[in-house]
């Protein structure tokens, strides 16, 4: 029943018929106000999801108790206790990443007192400045300035071990050689577009190596839920090829993959809720390092026990499963994540 006020008129917004109750008789629609605003409608979602008869609760224990057991009931016809599988994934979903990009800072990641840095920027912003001065005889001291600030750079990077060039590169484009061959149009385009957007990188971040990476990974791991979301079908193929004895339909290894992958949301939530939870006190230091230690193991595990339920197999071939799934997986995250960012850089 939905918590939103009944409207003081009496007929049906969808119909039109009299609506002597809550519902109308005619075609079922409540008799609700319709007037929202953006905070009633996040906690109209929230109660839902919480409501009276803890579908959420009961769903999250099946799943953490007894891995595999939502989805096997799910399958069996049994789905008025649990909740549904895309409902479920949506709000996991929604929660994790929330935390994950509050938390998740890739500024935090630099090291602004880095001097190699200033100087880059500084290389760069003289370049700039001769450009604009052109022939004038100012040129030369900007030279003289630019000569400068590279041998201070090239003396750090001698120091710290650094034999790469001062220059910053980040550029997809195959070099020319006279052996090369005619990539055609699209090798045109793509080095073409490589270039450009290298220049937008560079002028953007005034030729400063951590601010064009940072932006870059920014983008990338903003990207990581829809990589897990289309991460999601190939799993559900991976299963279909390892258990193609059982028959089972694909839809079948999609809602496991689709609670699994839910299940897994969740528990990354709490382990980075507990690992943002700052504290001196060593007793709960220890309490926090073991109970992320018990959550990632079990996780690592997790999936084992689910397969083991749902598909009723046997340990001596859920093994060898359970490690070519992994591996197979793994293998395609990668291929996904190199795809993202190679889009991201070009776009």
């Amino acid at each position: 029943m939905s918590h939103k006020k009944l409207r003081e008129e009496k007929n049906c917004l969808n119909c039109g018929q009299m609506v002597e109750d809550r519902y109308c008789p005619h075609c079922g629609q409540e008799n609700l106000q319709i007037q929202d605003s953006a905070f009633h409608l996040i906690i109209h979602y929230i109660q839902d999801m919480f409501h009276y008869d803890g579908k959420f609760w009961h769903t999250l224990k099946m799943l953490l108790l007894k891995p595999g057991q939502v989805p096997l009931e799910y399958m069996e016809g049994k789905r008025r206790r649990n909740l549904e599988p895309l409902r479920f994934y949506v709000f996991a979903s929604t929660v994790f990443f929330l935390l994950l990009f509050y938390f998740l800072k890739v500024d935090n990641w630099q090291v602004a007192t880095e001097p190699k840095f200033n100087y880059r920027k500084r290389i760069y912003n003289l370049e700039q400045e001769k450009k604009y001065l052109g022939d004038s005889p100012d040129t030369a001291y900007v030279d003289l300035l630019k000569k400068r600030v590279k041998g201070s750079l090239d003396s750090l990077n001698k120091v710290e071990g650094d034999t790469t060039d001062s220059g910053f590169v980040f550029n997809l484009s195959i070099p020319e050689s006279e052996d090369t061959l005619e990539g055609g149009w699209l090798g045109d385009w793509l080095e073409k577009r490589a270039d450009e957007r290298n220049e937008e990188l560079t002028q953007k971040h005034e030729g400063d190596r951590t601010g064009i990476l940072s932006d870059i990974l920014n983008e990338v791991i903003h990207k990581l839920p829809q990589i897990l979301f289309l991460s999601m079908p190939f799993f559900a193929f991976f299963l279909k090829l390892l258990y193609i004895r059982k028959r089972r339909n694909y839809v079948e290894h999609f809602i496991f993959s689709i609670y699994f992958f839910a299940y897994m949301f969740v528990v990354l939530g709490v382990f980075i809720g507990i690992q943002n939870f700052h504290t001196e006190n060593k007793i709960l230091l220890d309490i926090i390092f073991y109970v992320d230690s018990a959550l990632m193991l079990y996780l690592f595990m997790y999936l084992m026990l689910a397969m083991k339920r749902f598909y009723r197999d046997r340990w001596r071939y859920l093994i060898p499963r359970y490690i070519l799934l992994f591996g197979l997986f793994s293998i395609m995250f990668i291929i996904l994540f190199m795809i993202n960012l190679f889009v991201v850089y070009l776009w």
